[in-house]
């Protein structure tokens, strides 16, 4: 069998017949491929599709367990894959048509250990204009530069088997950064393949906001500096012995480092400065950049994030204080503009007066 499609399952009802659909509609036969669904313990009527499409379906295959979280729910899937590769796929987004049979051919051709496509990312869901340019296979996708995201590629099922790559349970965010920089660490082969997106990924808005919590973003930070200590222990032992995995350590650290402070950023002062100090404590800020890092301030500031070039600079450069005080700025302008707004709005005159402004703006 050529591949496996792991998709984990949450509470998705709403997205998950377009996310199974897109894998169902692919140029190759359904016995080339397998789509292994693993249910986590979803509370809405997600098992209900997922049971209707294997009734009709022999290559999907479900499996039920008790809500453990994304890691374990992987591997869950892993310990069943029986294709020669794999690919991650979030039940709320979905792939592009008709291209397993190219990919086929590429690994084919090749026996490539990792395969790169591009991503599209869209909110909620694709506009009109979007369909349109979809059909015509016109729209453009975007490499992403930090290479740290497991749905963004294909790979050798028997170098994960053999060297027993799972996924770590006690990290809530970047776990798949931490499992694709081991998967690396054993393989350097790969193809990447830029012509068209192959997965879109729905960045939904409900789902950000209910995340944007203060909690929501300590537990990250913890998660992020936790594999950043991790990866700097190793990066100081390759150093000694010469590795020839150093510079993707390096670059791994830094990338992980990053989404550590651009998350501190955001965080209200006193949760800011009780996260530096734990950071510090872990000889982790201010943080020198290793000299085999090979990610550059001007690849940082064309990547997609949606915040622009600038603010993308200034999270490259968050590593050191000066940095880390221009990347929080906005938000510390955002959350003191909240504050005003509340206070004039307590004032019976400003109430009246912020009023009679919208008013007359409205006409």
């Amino acid at each position: 069998m050529f591949l496996s499609i792991i998709i984990p399952v949450y509470n998705t009802e709403k997205y998950l017949a377009e996310c199974l659909d897109s894998c169902l509609n692919q140029d190759i036969p359904y016995s080339d491929y397998e789509i292994i669904c693993v249910n986590d313990g979803s509370t809405d009527g997600s098992l209900n599709v997922l049971n209707r499409y294997a009734e009709k379906y022999s290559n999907i295959i479900i499996v039920t367990k008790k809500n453990s979280g994304v890691s374990e729910t992987r591997n869950a899937a892993l310990e069943l894959v029986t294709g020669d590769y794999v690919m991650f796929l979030d039940s709320d987004d979905f792939f592009s048509k008709n291209f397993l049979k190219k990919f086929k051919e590429i690994a084919s051709t090749t026996l490539c250990d990792r395969l790169i496509f591009p991503l599209y990312e869209f909110i909620n869901e694709l506009s009109p204009c979007e369909v349109d340019l979809k059909e015509k296979n016109m729209l453009k996708g975007s490499m992403i530069q930090e290479d740290t995201l497991i749905t963004t590629c294909m790979f050798r099922s028997s170098i994960i088997k053999r060297n027993n790559i799972r996924f770590d349970s006690n990290l809530s965010h970047g776990e798949d950064t931490f499992w694709l920089y081991n998967y690396k660490c054993i393989s350097k082969s790969k193809i990447e393949y830029t012509e068209q997106p192959v997965y879109f990924y729905r960045r939904n808005s409900f789902s950000a906001t209910m995340n944007n919590s203060v909690d929501a973003h300590i537990k990250a930070v913890r998660s992020y500096y936790m594999i950043a200590a991790m990866l700097y222990d190793i990066y100081m032992e390759q150093k000694k012995e010469k590795s020839h995995n150093l510079v993707d350590t390096a670059n791994y650290l830094m990338v992980v480092l990053r989404k550590a402070m651009e998350r501190i950023a955001q965080l209200p002062y006193q949760d800011f400065c009780e996260m530096i100090k734990e950071l510090r404590a872990l000889n982790l800020f201010p943080f020198k950049q290793p000299p085999e890092c090979t990610y550059t301030w001007q690849e940082c500031a064309k990547e997609p994030s949606g915040t622009g070039p600038l603010r993308n600079i200034f999270r490259y450069y968050s590593i050191n204080p000066l940095g880390l005080f221009l990347a929080a700025l906005p938000y510390r302008c955002e959350r003191l503009k909240i504050r005003a707004s509340r206070f004039l709005r307590k004032n019976p005159f400003m109430n009246s007066m912020l009023d009679l402004k919208n008013r007359v703006l409205k006409r």
